[in-house]
């Protein structure tokens, strides 16, 4: 081969493979990134998965809450009307006096 085609040979073998070394980095930098992202991913994902959790957790704390108030409720209510009855079978208190007791004698 002559010395010059040889010589231009040589630069564009040497051109190739830079091209193909700065391939290879470029590959790897984006292999890293990718990665991290995968990693920041992964970690969101066990966060939501943990706020799931808990949101789960509150709302079965407030359904239950709200069955013991309403329990609560009905058992007032049964309260009230037992002290109405109780009340008005004492006569709601009233004996047919006024309230200030016996009167004197002077």
């Amino acid at each position: 081969m002559d010395r010059q085609v040889q010589s231009r040979f040589d630069e564009v073998w040497a051109i190739l493979e830079r091209t193909a070394q700065r391939g290879e980095q470029a590959e790897a930098r984006f292999n890293r990134r990718m990665n991290a992202a995968d990693k920041r991913m992964d970690a969101a994902e066990k966060r939501m998965d943990r706020a799931d959790k808990q949101i789960e957790a509150t709302r079965k704390l407030v359904v239950s809450g709200m069955k013991i108030v309403m329990r609560n409720s009905a058992d007032i209510k049964s309260l009230g009307k037992r002290m109405d009855t109780f009340l008005r079978s004492a006569g709601n208190g009233h004996t047919g006096g006024n309230g200030h007791g016996p009167k004197r004698s002077r």
